[in-house]
């Protein structure tokens, strides 16, 4: 009967008869009581008090608000209303008599009580029948501030949210109430509250709070399983209440972030403004972002070239919304194809080169070395070649973590790209500064476990994980772009500058998280399961050789380790190598060289660990 009753907001017509006849019988019941209050009344006497009544709360539209949502400025308006109608009535009695004012106190006071309090009877019922609803997640509401208590006067009427209390870091807000529930502290009194009522969720309700503090509060929670989100901007509540749906999950990559990146925009404007750029693998993850970022400076040209169509395709269509006055051109080749990437070079004169193109999947790699060499290292020289014969002003190649004491094809075809760098340094007819980036995984990109796992999650499950003690570095997508455009603008030719990567992070920890935010349970609704190490794959990735020294920048989250001097019987050899890619589709001769290029290259889990055993 109540769900029935409630299912709809009363009409107007409907409240404003409910409020007139309450009046009247509150005035009747009134002048009952005092036997004073108009001497001699008749039926216009008990109308007038209620018609003036209803008649000003509908100019103030209290009757527009609907009393499940009451609120202090609905309370006002009756105030208000309750006030003026008072007033009129009292000129109307004629009666200045002290007991008379009295009487006209007490019918203020019985007819402002009673219609807030048949309008917070409503709000109250409505709440509960919407609670009954089994879907009820019991919440908590991280800051006990006018946010934290808007929130929760928002999420009072939700069928979808019952809000059990506040925590907040104010030592001395601690164990008082607030509207009605308690303030906690992190601590043990907190755990065992959400314990024993099931909370389920946590809410941020103030932008105030930091990223390295949401941080701390996304591990602490995580521990308790409990889903940490964010309040969405106000614009999205319907009908001034939150939805669900509309909440924000706080992401990983936002965890994992340094936040605002300080890049010297002066000099890096100086370089990139008003110039040519080429930038290639500009359809991936990384080269799609280098030129977003790069925009920003206002280069006069960015040449794109990726091999793939369809990513090529979306980069182009939101480069169309954004580039403005700046040419951008497209081309769909390979780095490999000689004749192609000869032409863009011969038809623009290029300033400046990024170089990101290169296939990054180390099983797929581990399982085509010829295609390593021929795509990562081959295409690597032909770009580098063709920047020093065309005089190009930079080049920045793009490495990897797994570069550095690689254990599988990828890694040692990267470390190779950086040798063969490294032995144009030397040559003084080379004009072209060559630098060289190393950074570990970036978070997003295509292929990074990140989206993976959320494939698998949004799938229920399970998420499959390598091994238990997997660690690897984490760096967004957009931090790595804008750290290599600075490395590009510093750069003098010959370094290979190394970014703070941060700490490690335990992939099964990231795996766990990831599935907590979601509202979802390990073992429960979510399963983890370990396939073992994949071939070339190890547990751990390094930034640094053992033989490289780190300097400090003056960007604090960029290293240079000292130029390595490669000799030309190496330079050779490399040489060697790619001929023996193009015409051999023997893996173990290939890797075979490819270890003698790279003595420090140990296969892990892969079959050309019989190379390593037989030296």
């Amino acid at each position: 009967m109540l769900n029935i009753l409630f299912k709809n907001p009363f009409p107007v017509w409907f409240k404003l008869l409910i409020d007139f006849f309450s009046l009247a019988i509150i005035l009747f019941i009134t002048n009952q009581i005092m036997d004073l209050l108009i001497v001699n009344y008749n039926l216009i006497s008990y109308l007038i008090f209620p018609v003036t009544s209803v008649v000003i709360l509908y100019q103030l539209k209290s009757y527009n608000s609907m009393f499940r949502y009451l609120n202090i400025n609905d309370v006002l308006k009756l105030l208000i209303g309750i006030i003026l109608s008072s007033l009129i009535f009292f000129i109307y009695a004629h009666n200045f008599e002290n007991k008379f004012q009295i009487n006209h106190l007490l019918l203020f006071f019985f007819s402002f009580s009673f219609l807030v309090s048949y309008r917070v009877s409503i709000k109250i019922l409505f709440s509960r029948i919407n609670k009954t609803t089994e879907h009820v997640n019991n919440i908590m509401i991280f800051s006990a501030g006018n946010s934290g208590v808007i929130t929760k006067r928002a999420f009072y009427n939700s069928p979808e949210f019952k809000i059990f209390g506040f925590v907040d870091d104010d030592k001395y807000k601690t164990g008082k109430i607030l509207d009605g529930v308690q303030i906690f502290k992190l601590g043990a009194k907190l755990n065992k509250f959400i314990i024993d009522n099931n909370i389920s969720k946590v809410i941020i309700s103030t932008e105030k709070v930091s990223l390295n503090r949401q941080g701390a509060l996304f591990n602490y929670f995580q521990n308790l399983n409990i889903q940490l989100l964010k309040l969405p901007a106000v614009k999205t509540w319907v009908n001034g209440i939150p939805n669900i749906s509309n909440l924000k999950e706080i992401k990983i990559q936002d965890l994992l972030s340094r936040g605002e990146i300080k890049i010297d925009n002066k000099k890096n404007k100086l370089l990139y403004n008003g110039k040519s750029i080429l930038v290639t693998g500009a359809a991936g993850s990384i080269g799609s972002e280098i030129i977003r970022q790069i925009i920003k400076f206002k280069p006069a040209k960015i040449i794109l070239l990726d091999n793939s169509e369809t990513p090529m395709f979306h980069i182009k269509e939101e480069l169309d919304l954004i580039s403005n006055k700046i040419q951008v051109i497209y081309y769909i080749d390979s780095v490999c194809d000689e004749k192609a990437v000869k032409k863009i070079f011969s038809l623009h004169k290029i300033d400046i080169v990024f170089h990101a193109a290169a296939y990054k999947h180390v099983n797929m790699m581990e399982a085509n070395p010829r295609t390593a060499i021929i795509n990562n290292v081959y295409g690597t020289k032909l770009i580098i070649d063709l920047s020093i014969k065309n005089k190009i002003q930079k080049f920045v190649l793009i490495s990897s973590d797994k570069a550095v004491n690689p254990t599988n094809v990828m890694g040692a075809s990267k470390r190779i790209c950086e040798l063969y760098l490294a032995s144009k340094i030397s040559n003084p007819k080379n004009n072209t500064k060559l630098i060289t980036t190393r950074f570990g995984n970036v978070l997003g990109s295509n292929g990074s476990v990140v989206p993976i796992f959320e494939k698998q999650i949004e799938s229920g499950g399970p998420i499959t994980i390598t091994h238990p003690d997997i660690v690897r570095y984490f760096m967004t997508i957009p931090e790595a772009s804008q750290l290599v455009l600075e490395a590009g603008s510093m750069g003098n030719g010959g370094e290979i500058f190394i970014f703070d990567m941060g700490e490690p992070v335990k992939i099964v920890d990231l795996a766990t998280n990831m599935v907590v935010q979601k509202g979802l349970k390990i073992g429960k609704d979510i399963n983890i399961e370990f396939t073992g190490l994949r071939s070339g794959e190890k547990l751990f990735e390094e930034l640094l050789l053992d033989s490289e020294n780190l300097v400090k920048t003056y960007n604090d989250l960029i290293y240079i380790s000292k130029k390595e001097v490669v000799d030309k019987e190496l330079s050779d050899l490399i040489e060697v190598l790619i001929e023996l890619a193009f015409t051999s589709f023997d893996h173990f001769k290939v890797v075979s060289l490819m270890k003698k290029i790279v003595p420090e290259y140990i296969s892990n889990h892969s079959e050309f660990q019989i190379l390593d055993n037989n030296d």
